[in-house]
């Protein structure tokens, strides 16, 4: 009988330390010290009453530790979001929606007329200024054009389009009629009936088709003035695209050049930076020959030519580099810059491009100037990248924006892009006028030349809409999210089986703590 009695025993030890099913050997045998702990433990009703006391404490960290945290978390998150909306300025600013951009352009252009004027004689004076052109009295085409393409705009297109609808007799009426329909059908007719206007085939004969609401005498002005202007814009699509590297008078264009009294030649990046080398050096080799033409040693030009010959290596495409240098070289070369720019260009000729390390970089080229000036597209091969400039707070907001202009003159025209940037006084203006220019296409000189420094109005500013601090938007994430970590615990402990929850390291300290507190059963 003994040796049964000791057999059994024996097999049920065994039976107690077996893996279970769903858990590991570990999570086994912690299971059954855990069962064998509770087994022992005294009843509450019979322990010590310090027993109870510290037993009591540990229990109401151990099961409510979990849902004050999240009650805590939720109230902090309640708390700073009160705090987010009432400095967003409260839930009516929070929920006001803003008019898209090019709703707003529309509204914009529309209350830029004179009040009290008429906006189609407003309209029409801009036009016939344009045509007037310069003080040589060069028709400017590029204005004339930018103020044709908004002129819908200054009118109104609902007006065209009623007046269109509506024939001589007159647009009250069916003013009315659509006005009564739901806003949808209105809006829907008017705008069918304006693009039909803009489509037709007489606008489409016109460059741009908005002047089919513009009289014949100005159409007349236009096309007289065409072939002169046709030359100019021949020549300079011409050198900016590249297919000339020679030099282009910018004078050559109606109303670019601001001002006067300064050399208005613009040469190609790599002639431009041997010429202001020679400026600087004139012992370089290939200077002495006279092909290199003198001029003034300028360390902003330099450094402006350096970056479109592609010497200086940014943390940016060649193309864009090249591209954005040049816009800023030819709105500084016709007097376009403002002095805020200039001076921001100057802070980084001092700090990313001095004129010494641009020289010595020359000569890491071996080129010789007169070569270089002769044949510049074989020269700039040499010359690419020879100073690397792809770190440092300087370098990225020189990068930046040289990228804005490249963008800015891909989405209009060169012409339109050396204008515009008479607007641009800080570094952010640059990125604004990018991104009008993805809804504005072909108005952002028309824009410029209607709204001024209202064109920056037309983009979200932090003056529009109050912003909450950051102290008061981190807290209510950090609530957020540590109720989020609490909730994911919950749930993951929920989705296991009891088994699983019973045998977790939690659990046995449960069960150690208890036996401690409550003492062993006698």
């Amino acid at each position: 009988m003994a040796d049964v009695s000791g057999a059994a025993q024996t097999d049920t030890s065994a039976t107690g330390t077996r893996p279970r099913h769903g858990l590991t050997g570990a999570e086994s045998a912690r299971l059954a010290a855990t069962d064998a702990c509770r087994a022992e433990t005294c009843s509450p009703w019979d322990a010590s009453l310090p027993g109870q006391i510290a037993w009591l404490l540990w229990r109401a960290v151990f099961k409510g530790f979990r849902p004050v945290w999240l009650m805590a978390s939720l109230a902090v998150t309640v708390w700073f979001g009160a705090h987010v909306v009432i400095e967003s300025g409260g839930i009516a600013a929070i929920t006001r929606t803003r008019p898209d951009l090019e709703t707003r352009i529309q509204s914009a252009l529309a209350a830029s007329v004179p009040e009290g004027g008429d906006a189609r004689a407003y309209w029409i004076a801009r036009l016939s200024d344009a045509l007037d052109g310069d003080a040589r009295r060069r028709a400017d085409l590029d204005r004339f054009r930018a103020w044709a393409v908004i002129g819908p705009d200054l009118i109104g297109r609902e007006k065209l389009a009623l007046e269109h609808l509506a024939g001589p007799g007159g647009s009250e009426r069916l003013n009315a009629r659509l006005t009564a329909a739901p806003p949808w059908v209105r809006h829907d007719r008017l705008t069918r009936a304006y693009e039909e206007l803009v489509g037709r085939e007489a606008a489409q004969r016109l460059d741009p088709p908005q002047l089919i609401f513009a009289p014949q005498d100005l159409l007349a002005r236009q096309a007289a003035a065409q072939f002169h202007w046709s030359i100019a814009e021949h020549s300079a699509n011409a050198f900016f695209s590249g297919r000339r590297n020679g030099q282009f008078e910018l004078t050559m264009v109606p109303g670019l050049v601001v001002g006067g009294g300064r050399d208005t030649r613009l040469y190609g990046g790599v002639r431009q930076l041997f010429m202001q080398a020679c400026a600087q050096t004139p012992q370089l080799q290939g200077c002495e020959t006279g092909i290199v033409p003198p001029q003034d040693f300028d360390p902003v030009r330099y450094a402006l030519a350096a970056l479109e010959a592609g010497l200086v290596q940014l943390n940016l495409p060649a193309s864009a580099v090249h591209d954005g240098a040049e816009i800023l070289q030819a709105a500084r070369e016709s007097g376009r810059l403002q002095p805020q720019l200039e001076a921001q260009l100057r802070g980084w000729v001092e700090t990313v491009l001095p004129p010494s390390e641009i020289f010595a970089a020359v000569q890491r080229s071996q080129l010789r100037a007169d070569f270089a000036f002769s044949a510049p597209t074989q020269a700039s091969a040499s010359l690419a990248g020879q100073l690397q400039r792809r770190s440092g707070a300087e370098a990225a907001a020189l990068s930046r924006l040289l990228d804005d202009l490249a963008r800015i003159r891909r989405a209009s025209s060169v012409m339109t892009a050396i204008r515009v940037v008479s607007s641009i006084s800080e570094l952010n203006q640059a990125d604004y006028l990018v991104r009008i220019s993805n809804t504005a296409g072909d108005r952002l000189l028309s824009l410029h030349l209607a709204l001024g420094d209202g064109v920056y109005q037309l983009l979200d500013s932090p003056a529009d809409r109050p912003r909450p601090s950051a102290r008061s938007v981190n807290l209510a994430y950090a609530g957020l999210l540590s109720a989020a970590i609490i909730v994911f615990l919950t749930i993951l402990r929920l989705v296991n089986t009891p088994e699983v929850r019973r045998a977790s390291r939690l659990t046995a300290l449960d069960a150690r703590l208890s036996r401690l507190f409550l003492g062993r059963k006698t």
